[in-house]
């Protein structure tokens, strides 16, 4: 079960912090562009997989790069048609129901070499018979990411108790 592994009392699933993939270094991106291509959260920082069901109740995002991404991540139940890097951001009718949630990061908290960013309190079910939540980003800011500083998002998900 879960609940007998996961880490404190909580019961709380933590993912690693997962890069955001397929960034173009060093290329100044446009407002409401995607954002890298699509990443994948598949286990909890102890390298256990993701429950079939539960509540996306809070996420991070580390930006080493120290810019304001103004970032939006877009969370599915299944793959998805993402949408190319630095395109603007459309994701096809076809994949509505696979969506779970959008997060939007707000513009962070500046740690000196680098950005947090926190959503808390979020509530958002999901079911994935795969164990595993994909995602893809966009930007309502304008980034320009240096090479070796590509940020990452981490989730908090509450499971079902009978998970």
């Amino acid at each position: 079960m879960i609940l007998d592994r996961v880490h404190g009392t909580s019961g709380l699933v933590v993912t690693p912090f997962v890069p955001v993939p397929g960034i173009a270094t060093a290329s100044a991106y446009t407002a409401a562009d995607a954002f890298g291509s699509m990443g994948v959260f598949k286990t909890d920082i102890a390298g256990h997989p993701l429950p079939v069901r539960g509540i996306i109740v809070a996420a991070k995002l580390l930006d080493p790069d120290d810019d304001t991404l103004s970032l939006t991540v877009h969370i599915f139940n299944e793959a998805f048609t993402d949408t190319a890097d630095h395109d603007a951001l459309a994701l096809v009718a076809a994949d509505a129901t696979k969506w779970v949630t959008s997060m939007n990061f707000d513009d962070g908290t500046d740690m000196g070499a680098f950005k947090g960013h926190e959503i808390q309190a979020w509530n958002s079910p999901y079911y994935s018979k795969n164990r595993e939540l994909l995602f893809q980003c966009s930007t309502a800011g304008t980034p320009n990411i240096a090479a070796g500083a590509i940020p990452s998002i981490q989730l908090c998900i509450l499971p079902f108790a009978e998970e």
